[in-house]
């Protein structure tokens, strides 16, 4: 993944259509960076009345690609053959994808399992059987990592005794783990195959309304 790529995926105000226009328009990383706010609505065709700092979004986007070297992080751009064919479906595609794993297992037919936080020991055990039955029936389960009925989807596919068809989608950059305890379950689902997956380039932080967004792509 280029360099220019990690920035302009960082760049929460514009849509894919303009990120394309503009890197068809400017092919480094440094001409990105002295651009104005001015230029950037130039370029893309549209008035933009966003904050920009492009020598603070060169700096992330630097950063983010020296996590992505240290930590085995690779990055696919939307039309890349990498970009995952169910994520191109959908109206709001995130620019570039960030992941940690088998991507392989994203070719495979997929069922996304969610729920509360709060479980109860039948809870636990449904959405441990559910996950264990869909990996032994060929599926990768997708959840969330979140503590409670997305743990119990990841180990159930994990106990499944088949190769591990789990993908976790974070809500923050893949270089780090939320919540902090389930460290161990995502080194487990790297381990045994699985995929640690996420729209933010690495280094970004959780925040409440990530969670929220990345429930789309689950």
């Amino acid at each position: 993944m280029e360099l220019i790529d990690i920035a302009l995926s960082y760049i929460w105000f514009l849509t894919n259509r303009e990120k394309n226009l503009l890197k068809k328009n400017i092919d480094s990383l440094d001409k990105l960076a002295l651009l104005s706010i001015e230029d950037i609505s130039s370029i893309v065709g549209r008035k933009s009345r966003a904050v920009w700092n492009g020598m603070e979004t060169k700096a992330l986007a630097l950063r983010a690609s020296s996590i992505m070297e240290s930590k085995n992080i690779k990055g696919a751009v939307w039309g890349s053959v990498e970009y995952p064919a169910m994520l191109a479906t959908i109206d709001d595609r995130p620019y570039a994808f960030f992941y940690r794993g088998n991507l392989e297992v994203l070719r495979k037919k997929c069922v996304s399992v969610v729920g509360t936080r709060r479980v109860c020991q039948d809870t636990a055990v449904a959405a441990l059987s559910f996950s264990r039955d869909a990996a032994i029936d060929g599926q990768t389960v997708v959840s969330g990592l979140a503590s409670g009925i997305d743990s119990f989807a990841h180990r159930g596919t994990i106990q499944s005794g088949t190769d591990c068809s789990t993908v976790a989608v974070l809500p923050c950059g893949i270089d780090s783990v939320v919540p902090y305890g389930n460290r161990s379950l995502a080194s487990s689902i790297l381990r045994n195959g699985g995929l640690l997956c996420s729209e933010y380039i690495p280094g970004t932080p959780a925040e409440p309304w990530r969670f929220i967004q990345r429930n789309r792509l689950i």
